[in-house]
């Protein structure tokens, strides 16, 4: 092999190695979303679902399942401080972090037209939390949020009395 085809070749290896170091640096929500999506359980569904509002809410799943609340927060609406979001998500990763490893299921209440109530049941536990989703941004750019300024750690991580006990029901849970 001649010094010029040695050149050659270490010239395309080295740019070769470059182009898929600096492809690898750069996140891809696409590849992100499946790679969450084949990293965690499936999420069930019922209701009344929009593709933005399954998504957000299977993320926020992902989240708690994982114990990521920087993550968690990120899905939050702009309508609270970015300080309350993240305050927000540490305590539902405290209060439903190991809830969401198990089997859960969303019900959504309502057609998702720009605010949506949804009902997680985590199956393992048998515990219940309500989100509140609404189209976020400018004529809602920004697509689906989740309302995340509770800061009370009381509040913020009660169940919700008005929700069916299992989803798809309508069975209330006793008046205490």
């Amino acid at each position: 092999m001649t010094q010029t085809r040695k050149s050659a070749l270490f010239a395309a290896a080295a740019t070769l190695a470059l182009l898929i170091g600096s492809c690898a640096a750069f996140s891809d929500p696409e590849l992100d979303y499946v790679n969450d999506y084949v990293s965690h359980r499936p999420l069930r569904a019922a209701g009344y679902p929009s593709a933005g509002t399954l998504e957000v809410v299977q993320k926020a799943v992902w989240r708690l399942a994982d114990g990521d609340a920087g993550r968690l927060a990120g899905l939050a609406t702009s309508d609270g401080s970015k300080t309350e979001a993240l305050a927000n998500a540490k305590i539902w990763v405290t209060a439903f972090g190991k809830d969401a490893q198990g089997g859960v299921t969303a019900e959504f209440i309502d057609a998702a037209i720009d605010r949506q109530t949804v009902v997680v049941y985590f199956h393992d536990t048998g515990r219940r939390k309500d989100l509140h989703l609404r189209l976020d941004g400018i004529g809602g750019e920004d697509g689906w949020k989740i309302r995340m300024n509770d800061t009370d750690p009381k509040t913020a991580a009660a169940e919700p009395t008005w929700a069916p006990r299992t989803p798809g029901t309508g069975e209330l849970p006793p008046e205490s």
